[in-house]
């Protein structure tokens, strides 16, 4: 992939384009979309496509100011954006704050507290 970076884990892979440019984010992530569904459709696999999704990273006020929306899809369905993703049981969103991570995991160790009270 020239213009991105993958990482695989077991049945995820997360792609990762970095740009100053909105319109060179799209366009690279729309060709490796395409590159990717050209070899699942040569080694016969699929991909749910309604688990596909997709964000753009970056500051608050960087995201605020952005003028367009991008298009983003692969087969000609068009993915999901989200703002915040579970990758390998860590919550990331969109500034990279660890507030959502930090509160899911104080909520579990507070539920593992009042277990082990009982």
């Amino acid at each position: 992939m020239e213009n991105s970076n993958a990482a695989m884990y077991a049945d995820d892979t997360n792609i990762t384009v970095r740009s100053s440019s909105l319109i060179h984010v799209e366009e690279a992530l729309n060709s490796e979309l395409e590159n990717i569904h050209h070899w699942l459709l040569s080694n016969k696999l699929t991909l749910n496509v309604e688990e596909t999704e997709y964000m753009i990273i970056g500051t608050r006020q960087r995201l605020y100011n952005l003028s367009q929306d991008i298009n983003v899809s692969i087969d000609g369905k068009v993915l999901k954006e989200v703002e915040t993703k579970k990758t390998l049981g860590v919550l990331v969103d969109e500034h990279l704050c660890w507030d959502k991570q930090i509160d899911n995991v104080s909520k579990k160790a507070l539920k593992g507290i009042g277990m082990l009270r009982r």
